[in-house]
């Protein structure tokens, strides 16, 4: 059993402040106080120049542009609730505290750098397609409903090519046998969401069909639905001193309750699966990455 963030002794992150309003913040839909407190000190100047140039967060740009055009009126949108902003807090304190466990079971937990990935852009562009999809919509048969976008984070889109580039450096620190080489093998996005008949409400276990797995939180506003691992993997970089016990000396299974803003990297070949969604809603930008293959002759 993973104990809580109050038995850890981790100390309890100060409340959330009120947000100033940008068009980034708007284009998060209500999800302004979270951004500003967890990404505005890294975005600084950023979020102002979204406006001119609208593909700096790696956006489709005409996609994009009708985000940013949103404004205030879609806050009343029913389709999506608030985001509980003690849960979220409580959510990145619990992978402060275990992230060192998390490596020791061959887990990369961290977060996601402002200048590599918005989720915030790209959450409101999954729910728009969301909205516009068919029931049913499953990029792969293990799922109730989500949503391929390959074509988004392939190479030459300016999403893909700033997630290549940052996936790479971190292969090359804790999984440098995979190789600096990747490709991107297949993405999407999976929507869960609790009593909601369309939407998953949990997956079981498998193994993907990758070297290296990205699961990128767009949003994580819900109880339950953590992804749980089978035993553990091993990092080809040796932990930093006082770093704890080998890789297995914890419990069989892992538990990772990824908060928004968040990437969880770890093997295809690690066996994992996904608890049951207990409430609120959640959102998964999953991309598999492999070794590059080399052509005969080149």
């Amino acid at each position: 059993m993973v104990p809580s963030v109050a038995e850890s002794g981790a100390r309890k992150a100060p409340p959330i402040g009120s947000a100033r309003k940008s068009v980034v913040l708007i284009a998060h839909h209500k999800l302004t106080q979270m951004i500003d407190t967890h990404l505005n000190p890294v975005l600084g100047a950023a979020s102002g120049a979204v406006h001119e140039d609208p593909d700096l967060f790696g956006a489709a740009s005409g996609e994009l542009l009708e985000v940013l055009d949103q404004s205030a009126e879609d806050s009343t949108d029913a389709q999506s609730a608030p985001i509980d902003g003690a849960r979220l807090e409580e959510k990145i304190e619990y992978a402060k505290a275990f992230r060192k466990r998390y490596l020791q079971q061959g887990l990369v937990v961290t977060e996601i750098p402002a200048d590599v990935f918005n989720p915030a852009v790209w959450l409101r562009i999954f729910e728009r397609r969301r909205l516009a999809a068919s029931a049913g919509t499953r990029h792969n048969s293990m799922h109730k409903f989500s949503l391929s976008c390959s074509e988004d984070f392939a190479v030459g889109a300016e999403a893909g090519d700033r997630l290549l580039t940052w996936v790479q450096a971190m292969v090359a620190t804790y999984f440098n046998d995979i190789g600096s080489e990747l490709e991107l093998f297949t993405a999407f996005a999976i929507w869960y969401k609790h009593d909601e008949g369309s939407a998953n409400s949990t997956l079981c276990q498998h193994q993907d069909d990758s070297d290296l797995t990205v699961n990128l939180a767009l949003r994580s506003d819900q109880d339950g639905c953590k992804v749980r691992f089978e035993g553990a993997q091993h990092l080809t970089q040796p932990l930093p001193r006082g770093g704890g016990g080998a890789p297995g000396a914890y419990s069989p299974y892992t538990e990772v309750d990824l908060p928004q803003g968040y990437a969880l990297l770890h093997r295809g070949r690690h066996p994992h699966d996904v608890t049951p969604i207990e409430a609120g809603e959640r959102w998964s930008l999953i991309l598999w990455y492999k070794r590059r293959r080399r052509v005969a002759g080149a």
